[in-house]
């Protein structure tokens, strides 16, 4: 019992100093991106840039945010969760989504939509807005897509000031969202 005590103490420190650390809020390279996303693919545009966020998802936004991004400050981004709301289908990941939302938000006001992916078929938008810390308006656009029984959520948020000048480029990037086989 000693030694493995003793084991444990000398060698604990090194394996631990030894672990990758992520910074977050800062670029990274197309590599991270495609390591990242091992098990499906997505197009970002040229004129976004790709970096960690806290708890280490990726996150993609214009480059005209890259000097400004931090945990504290609202701007555009997008993100994907798997497996993030597990159900069988679109319809039954969107009514939990919607419950947790609910909790989350004593007045979640809300509006759904039905939208077409190209390769995955029907998929439901759930647009909403809240009130930053800041005080600024936050809108979300939340695309819930269930294929072959594992759920995908594409999360866009941004300021109301800067939701549409960036829209387009976020539908873009959700149809070009593919599995991987």
């Amino acid at each position: 019992m000693r030694l493995f005590f003793l084991f444990v103490i000398c060698f604990l420190p090194f394996s631990i100093s030894g672990q990758i650390k992520t910074e977050y809020y800062k670029e990274v390279n197309i590599e991270n991106v495609k390591n990242y996303y091992s098990r499906y693919s997505i197009k970002i545009p040229d004129s976004w840039f790709s970096y960690y966020t806290d708890p280490n998802l990726m996150s993609h936004s214009p480059n005209k945010f890259k000097d400004s991004i931090s945990p504290k400050k609202n701007y555009p981004s997008f993100i994907i969760r798997e497996g993030f709301y597990k159900s069988k289908s679109n319809q039954k990941s969107v009514k939990f989504f919607i419950k947790s939302q609910k909790r989350r938000f004593s007045n979640f006001d809300y509006k759904i939509e039905r939208e077409e992916h190209p390769l995955y078929g029907e998929y439901f938008v759930v647009l909403y807005k809240t009130l930053s810390s800041n005080n600024k308006i936050e809108v979300f656009f939340v695309t819930i897509l269930n294929w072959n029984k594992q759920s995908y959520s594409f999360f866009y948020s941004s300021t109301d000031n800067y939701f549409d000048e960036h829209f387009k480029e976020v539908n873009e990037i959700i149809s070009s969202f593919k599995i991987s086989k």
